[in-house]
C-alpha cells in the first residue's frame, strides 16, 4: 500500500517541479518518463530485496478467515463506488470552481497554469489537479465524471494501509472486527459527507498524506545510514499539504516543526557529521532545490 501511494505521490512531486520549471507535462513527457521509471524500480527491488526478505514478508501477510471475508467486502465496495464514479459526478464548490479548470487548463495546454490565465489567479496551486489530470489522459479526454476515482484509489490506499497493519495481529478475531468496522464506517463517512469520496475534493488525498506521515513518523525500524530517505519524505509530505492548500500553510509548518522535534537526537547528530553524511547533505540540498524551484 506504501508502494502505491509513494509511486503516485513521489512522481507527480517529480512532474510538479519539471512543470514548475516550464516543462510539459503532458502526454509526451510520461510516455518518456513512466518507462524509465518502471525499468528503474525493477533494478531497484531486485537490487535490495533479497529471497529471505521476500519469505518473511510472504509469512508476514498471511490471512485469516475474517481477512478474507473483510477483503471480500472491500473489494465489492471499491466495485460499487468506481462504478458510481464512473456514471455521474458529484458537484461540489472547489471541485467545481477551481480543480476541474485547472485540470482542464492542465489537459489541453500540457503545462501548469501561469499568471495569463487570470480566472484562477491567487488560488491553490496544481499539485492535485495535475493528478485528475492523469484520469484525463488515461480515458483520452476530459472525463469528469472519472475524475473522482482519484480520491477513491487514495481512500482504498489508506484502507490498504490499515489492512496491512491489521493482517499482523493474530488470532485476535474480535480485535480485528473492531477495526474492520472502524475502516467501514471510515468510509461510510467519507461517502455521506458530500460524497467526498468518490469527489474531486482534496480532502481524501490530504487525509492518506497526514496518515503517512504519521505511520513513517512515529515509526522506529529503519536504519540510521538510510535516515536520509525517511526525513526527506517527512518534509515532503509536510510539505504537500501546502501545495495542495495553500491556506494550509501554518499547518505544513507544524508538521515540519513536530519532524524537527520528534527527530531532534537523530537530525542534531547528523548535523553535527554532516561532512561525513553525504546522503543526508543530499536531501537538504533536495529540500532546498525544491523550495527554490517552487518559491
Amino acid at each position: 500500500a506504501i508502494s502505491i501511494f509513494l509511486g503516485l505521490f513521489l512522481n507527480t512531486f517529480v512532474i510538479f517541479l519539471l512543470g514548475a520549471v516550464g516543462l510539459n507535462v503532458g502526454l509526451p513527457l510520461l510516455m518518456f518518463y513512466l518507462p524509465i521509471v518502471a525499468i528503474l524500480n525493477i533494478v531497484l527491488f531486485f537490487r535490495f530485496n533479497t529471497e529471505d526478505n521476500l519469505k518473511v514478508y510472504l509469512k508476514d501477510t498471511k490471512l485469516e478467515v475474517i481477512d478474507i471475508v473483510w477483503v471480500g467486502v472491500f473489494l465489492l465496495l471499491f466495485v460499487m463506488f468506481a462504478k458510481t464514479c464512473l456514471e455521474r459526478y458529484y458537484f461540489l464548490w472547489d471541485g467545481f470552481t477551481f480543480w476541474l479548470l485547472d485540470a482542464k487548463y492542465i489537459f489541453e495546454n500540457q503545462h501548469l497554469r501561469d499568471g495569463s490565465f487570470t480566472v484562477l489567479t491567487n488560488n491553490y496551486l496544481s499539485f492535485f489537479s495535475l493528478q485528475i489530470n492523469y484520469m484525463y489522459l488515461l480515458f483520452g479526454k476530459i472525463a469528469e465524471q472519472a475524475a473522482g476515482l482519484i480520491s477513491l484509489i487514495y481512500a482504498y490506499t489508506g484502507v490498504l494501509l490499515i489492512f496491512s497493519y491489521v493482517i499482523s495481529i493474530k488470532k485476535s478475531v474480535i480485535n480485528k472486527a473492531l477495526i474492520y468496522i472502524g475502516v467501514l464506517a471510515a468510509l461510510y463517512a467519507f461517502f455521506t459527507i458530500h460524497y467526498l469520496l468518490m469527489s474531486t475534493y482534496a480532502d481524501v488525498f490530504l487525509s492518506v498524506v497526514v496518515l503517512i506521515y504519521a505511520m513513517i513518523l512515529f515509526n522506529k525500524e529503519f536504519k540510521e545510514k538510510y535516515y536520509w530517505q525517511r526525513f526527506l519524505l517527512l518534509v515532503l509530505l509536510a510539505s504537500t499539504i501546502y501545495l495542495t492548500k495553500t491556506h494550509f500553510f501554518v499547518f505544513s509548518l507544524m508538521l515540519l516543526g513536530i519532524t524537527v522535534v520528534y527527530d531532534f537526537r537523530m537530525i542534531w547528530s547528523k548535523i553535527k557529521t554532516l561532512g561525513k553524511d553525504y546522503w543526508f547533505v543530499f536531501s537538504i540540498f533536495l529540500i532546498l532545490l525544491f523550495a527554490v524551484i517552487i518559491g
